[in-house]
C-alpha cells in the first residue's frame, strides 16, 4: 500500500508527459510494426489492430518517426484480417488522442496512455504481411470470435450485444441507449468483466473438479489455468486481472494450506498492477474495482445498520451501500452523477448474476451444436435481461432518481475519507452516529460555492456554446451547437454541465439559427435529462427558420416558455445584467449572420460582449447602438463569426477596445478560422487573444472587480 501511495504522490507532484507526433498527426502515414491484440468493430468490418511499432518505422512525408510505441488501428472496410504476432505494413491517417478539452470532457489521451495505446490509425489499408502467427493468442481469438457468432445465433441482437459484453468484454454492438439506461439505474458494474464473475467461473470449475474426485492440487492447476486463458481472451482488463490474481493467491493457500486473506491478496494485485503501469491511479475501472473489495473487506464489517429480520437481505443491503458509499467520490470524479436507487436495485439485480452467468455460459456451449438446444436457456437469459431492463425504465422514471452534484474536488475527496477513515477507527460507535458521520461526508461532496460570476466558452469544434454560472446560483447557455463535432450536446455540453453540478438551465439564449450554434440544444431538448426553463430566441429568423421551428416544437412538447429577444430588451438577475444590443424589431438583415442577437453582459467592472455570427449590415447596426448608448472600454468581447475576417472590423474595436478576445473555432477547420486578418486587427488592438481551436475551453472567474482566468 505504501508503493500505491507514493506512486500517486508522484503522479501528483510530476503529471505524466505525453508523446507528440508533430505535424504527423492528421496525415497519411506508413507504419510497420507486430500486431499484438484485436478487437471487435461493430457491424461487419475488420476487427482494430493493436500494432506494436518497429522502431523508426513510422514514416511520415519519408522522415522515419523514432517511437516504439503501441498504435490502435481501424481498418478499412472488408480489409483482410491478419494473424496475431504478424508482421504487417499499414497506411492510414494517424491521429493523436485528444485531452479533455473541456471540463467533464473525456481525456482519450490518459485514457489511451494508461493502456499503452499513444495514437490511432484511421482507415488503415495493408500494404504487406508477413511473419508466423502467435498460435495460443490467435486461437484465443478465434474462440472469442466463434463464442460471439455462437450467442448472436440463437440471442437477438441487444440481448447478445448485452451478454457479450457481460461474459466475453466485446462492446462493438453495445447500443449506447443500454448503457446509460444501466448507468443511471446504479447497475452498470453489470456490462464489465467484473470480479464477480471471475470468481463465479473459477470457483464454480475449482468445486467441479474437486467433486469429480480430481486431487486438490490438479483441480487448483486447472482451474487457474483456465481462468487464465479466459482472462486473456477477454483482454485481461484490470477488474479480470485483480479478480484472476487474487484467485490463483486463494488456490495457492489451499495447495500449501496456509489461511487465505483477502486484503493481502488484494493489496499485492493492486501494487503489481501500479508498479507494472502508475496511471492505473488515474483509471476508473482500477480504483473503482479494487475500492468495491476494499469496501466489503474493510468497511462492511464496521457499518452497524439496524438488524433485519431477513439476514441475506441485511447482508447484501450492508455489502450495496458499502460499496455505494466508499466509491462515491470516484464515481462523483469520473462519471459526475449517481442512482439514488442503484443500492437498493442490486438487491435484486445481484443474485441474478449468477444465473445470467450459468445461462449465459450454457446457452454458448449448447448453440456451438444447435441453436435448438440453447433455445431454452436462452429464454430464460432474456426473462432476466428484460427484467434488468424493465427495471432500469423504472428507476429511471422515478422522481430525483439522480445525485448530480458534479465533479468533486481533491479537497473534498480527502475529507469524505478522512471522515471514514474516523468511522473505521471506531467500529463500535451506534449506527445513529455513524449515520452522521456518513452524510456529513455525503454533504462535503456536495459544496458548491458560489461568489462571483464565471463565464465558459466550451471547445466545441467549428461551433459556439457559452455558459454562465450566476453568483446568485443562475445558470444560462448562450447558443450550443457544431458541425465538426458529431453529437456535441451528448459529447461536450451535456458532460461539461454535470461535472458543474448543473441539472438546470434558467435561460438558454439562441444568437440565431445556424446548425453551429444550436444542434446542441436540439439534441438536449430531445435526448438529455437536463432541464431547461425558458428559451430566449430573437426576433429575426432568417434562413434558420427551420431550425427554430424544431427548437419551438420541442419546448411546446416540455412546455417551455419561450420568450423573444430584440434591442432594448434586458435580462437581470441580481447584480448581472443582460442587455439585447441587436438586432432591433423590423431590422432587415442582408443574411442570417446579420441578424445574430448579441447580449451586453455586466457585472461590477465587469462587462463582456457576446456577438453570435454578427457581420455585415448587422455589425454597422451594432457600432451604431454602441455608440448611442456609449459603450466602450470592454472586458472581454466574445469574437463574431469564429474569427472571419468579415467580422469585427476596425471601428467596432476601436469603440470597444476590449482587453480580452475569446475565439471560439475548430482546429483545421475547412473555413481557415480564424483569418490572419483578423488575428492582426485584434493584436494591433492590444487584446490578449484566447481560443479554443483544439486547445480546450476557455474560462473566467470575476467578483466583479478582478478577473481571473480559470
Amino acid at each position: 500500500m505504501a508503493v500505491i501511495f507514493f506512486t500517486a504522490l508522484g503522479l501528483w507532484l510530476h503529471p505524466p508527459e505525453y508523446l507528440s507526433y508533430g505535424e504527423a498527426s492528421g496525415g497519411r502515414v506508413v507504419v510497420t510494426g507486430r500486431v499484438c491484440a484485436k478487437e471487435f468493430k461493430g457491424g461487419k468490418e475488420a476487427p482494430v489492430l493493436l500494432i506494436y511499432l518497429e522502431p523508426d518505422s513510422l514514416t511520415f512525408q519519408n522522415i522515419p518517426i523514432p517511437f516504439e510505441e503501441q498504435i490502435l488501428c481501424t481498418m478499412e472496410s472488408g480489409a483482410f484480417e491478419p494473424a496475431i504476432g504478424a508482421r504487417i505494413k499499414l497506411e492510414g491517417i494517424l491521429m493523436e488522442n485528444e485531452p479533455a478539452l473541456n471540463p467533464g470532457g473525456f481525456d482519450a489521451r490518459l485514457y489511451y496512455k494508461t493502456i499503452g495505446v499513444s495514437a490511432r490509425l484511421l482507415s488503415a489499408k495493408i500494404l504487406a504481411v508477413s511473419g508466423e502467427k502467435e498460435v495460443w493468442k490467435e486461437g484465443l481469438w478465434q474462440c472469442k470470435k466463434w463464442l460471439c457468432e455462437a450467442l448472436q445465433s440463437v440471442l437477438d441482437r441487444e440481448d447478445a450485444a448485452i451478454v457479450k459484453t457481460m461474459l466475453l468484454g466485446d462492446k462493438s454492438d453495445l447500443e449506447k441507449d443500454i448503457k446509460k439506461l444501466y448507468r443511471e439505474a446504479g447497475i452498470l458494474h453489470l456490462l464489465s468483466i467484473s470480479g464477480l464473475h471471475i470468481s463465479l467461473i473459477g470457483m464454480g470449475l475449482y468445486r467441479l473438479f474437486k467433486k469429480s474426485g480430481m486431487p486438490l492440487t490438479a483441480a487448483a492447476f486447472l482451474s487457474g489455468a483456465l481462468l487464465l486463458f479466459y482472462g486473456e481472451m477477454i483482454g485481461m482488463p484490470v477488474s479480470a486481472y485483480r479478480a484472476v490474481f487474487m484467485f490463483l493467491l486463494r488456490l495457492l493457500a489451499d495447495v500449501l494450506g496456509r489461511t487465505y486473506d483477502g486484503l493481502t491478496a488484494l493489496s499485492l494485485s493492486g501494487t503489481l498492477l501500479v508498479l507494472k503501469q502508475p496511471l492505473y491511479l488515474m483509471h476508473a475501472g482500477f480504483l473503482l474495482s479494487f475500492l468495491s473489495v476494499l469496501a466489503v473487506l474493510l468497511f462492511k464489517p464496521a457499518l452497524r445498520l439496524p438488524k433485519l429480520k431477513l439476514p441475506a437481505l441485511e447482508e447484501g443491503l450492508a455489502a450495496s451501500l458499502s460499496i455505494g458509499l466508499f466509491t462515491l467520490p470516484v464515481q462523483l470524479y469520473f462519471y459526475y452523477e449517481i442512482s439514488i436507487y442503484g443500492p437498493f436495485f442490486n438487491l435484486l439485480v445481484l443474485p441474478l448474476a449468477g444465473a445470467v452467468l450459468i445461462f449465459g455460459l450454457g446457452t454458448m456451449a449448447l448453440a456451438l451444436f444447435s441453436a435448438r438446444l440453447a433455445w431454452p436457456i436462452a429464454l430464460l437469459l432474456h426473462g432476466i435481461l428484460t427484467f434488468y431492463g424493465k427495471g432500469s425504465l423504472m428507476i429511471g422514471n422515478l422522481p430525483w432518481h439522480l445525485f448530480t452534484p458534479g465533479q468533486p474536488k481533491g479537497w473534498q475527496i480527502g475529507i469524505f475519507y478522512a471522515l471514514i477513515l474516523l468511522l473505521l477507527g471506531f467500529p463500535k460507535l451506534r449506527f445513529r452516529f455513524q449515520a452522521g458521520l456518513l452524510c456529513g461526508a455525503v454533504l462535503i461532496l456536495c459544496i458548491h460555492i458560489r461568489t462571483g460570476l464565471t463565464v465558459t466558452v466550451l471547445d466545441v469544434g467549428q461551433g459556439e456554446c457559452i455558459c454562465l454560472e450566476l453568483p446568485g446560483g443562475e445558470n444560462y447557455l448562450i447558443d450550443g451547437g457544431s458541425t465538426s463535432v458529431s453529437q456535441v450536446g451528448d459529447y461536450r455540453i451535456e458532460p461539461f454541465l454535470k461535472s458543474q453540478g448543473i441539472t438546470a438551465l434558467d435561460a438558454v439564449f439562441l444568437s440565431h439559427g445556424d446548425s453551429d450554434h444550436v444542434s446542441g440544444i436540439i439534441w438536449l431538448l430531445e435526448k438529455s435529462d437536463i432541464d431547461i426553463n425558458t428559451l430566449v430566441l430573437p426576433t429575426v429568423t432568417g434562413s434558420g427558420a427551420d431550425s427554430f421551428a424544431q427548437i419551438r416544437e420541442l419546448a411546446e412538447k416540455k412546455a417551455i416558455p419561450i420568450l423573444s429577444m430584440s434591442a432594448g430588451m434586458s435580462w437581470q438577475s441580481g447584480e448581472v445584467m443582460l442587455a439585447c444590443l441587436h438586432p432591433q424589431k423590423g431590422f432587415m438583415p442582408e443574411n442570417d449572420n446579420a441578424g445574430s442577437q448579441v447580449l451586453y453582459l455586466t457585472y461590477g467592472e465587469f462587462s463582456m460582449l457576446f456577438t453570435g455570427d454578427t457581420e455585415g449590415n448587422g455589425e454597422d447596426a451594432l457600432l451604431n447602438t454602441l455608440q448611442k448608448y456609449g459603450i466602450e472600454d470592454l472586458t472581454v468581447l466574445k469574437v463574431a463569426h469564429h474569427g472571419s475576417a468579415g467580422s469585427t472590423g476596425e471601428e467596432l474595436l476601436q469603440q470597444l477596445s476590449p482587453d480580452i478576445a475569446v475565439l471560439s473555432y475548430g482546429k483545421n477547420n475547412p473555413y481557415g478560422h480564424p483569418h490572419a486578418e483578423l488575428m492582426g486587427r485584434l493584436s494591433q488592438n492590444g487584446c490578449r487573444i484566447f481560443g479554443t481551436g483544439g486547445s480546450g475551453a476557455v474560462s473566467f472567474y470575476t467578483d466583479g472587480r478582478v478577473l481571473k482566468q480559470n
